[in-house]
């Protein structure tokens, strides 16, 4: 793959993760329930992924040893089903803009999970970041005083479940692609 064509797929990745808001609002209105979104996102990129890599790269399809199906197990039917679900439950809840402001609340618990998983050190500068995600998450919530409309505890609750399961995939991730790589 060139480098011009990486940049390609960052930016109709972006593109496509800033329209799940559409999509999630104009669902949600034709009657489906969060879990029925949920699936239905989640069952187009598998078909999507399936499709892509069959023909680009077979080999990433194959499990080397049924010993690493959990690693596929605990990033696919836990971490993302449960991050989708919880995404777009937070992005009803709450609207897409504190959906996604309580979503980057993820790399704070990816620095706590790795500490508790892979014993990785809590820096000083990692103290200092995740000092700075909860005051942010805080101020968008409205604990500070002021009150933000429409913000309830299960709309944060739904976003922070989202960061959380999103965190899960990205620190179990890392150890499947020691063995697997990103084909």
């Amino acid at each position: 793959m060139t480098q011009s064509q990486s940049y390609g797929l960052v930016v109709i990745g972006a593109a496509l993760w800033g329209c799940v808001g559409i999509f999630v609002t104009g669902l949600a209105a034709a009657g489906l329930s969060a879990i029925q979104i949920a699936w239905l996102r989640m069952a187009g990129g598998a078909v999507v992924l399936i499709i892509y890599l069959s023909r680009t790269a077979p080999q990433g399809l194959r499990l080397r040893s049924i010993r690493d199906l959990h690693y596929f197990v605990i990033t696919g039917a836990v971490s993302i089903a449960l991050f989708q679900w919880s995404y777009i439950s937070a992005i009803r809840l709450v609207g897409i803009s504190t959906a996604v402001v309580l979503l980057y609340t993820s790399p704070g618990f990816v620095v706590l999970l790795a500490r508790l998983l892979y014993r990785e050190p809590i820096t000083p500068t990692k103290v200092i970041c995740l000092a700075a995600m909860i005051v942010g998450v805080a101020s968008v919530s409205g604990l500070f005083g002021g009150s933000t409309p429409g913000i309830g505890l299960p709309g944060i609750l739904a976003g922070l479940s989202a960061g959380a399961s999103f965190s899960l995939y990205s620190v179990i991730g890392k150890r499947a692609l020691t063995r697997y790589g990103a084909t």
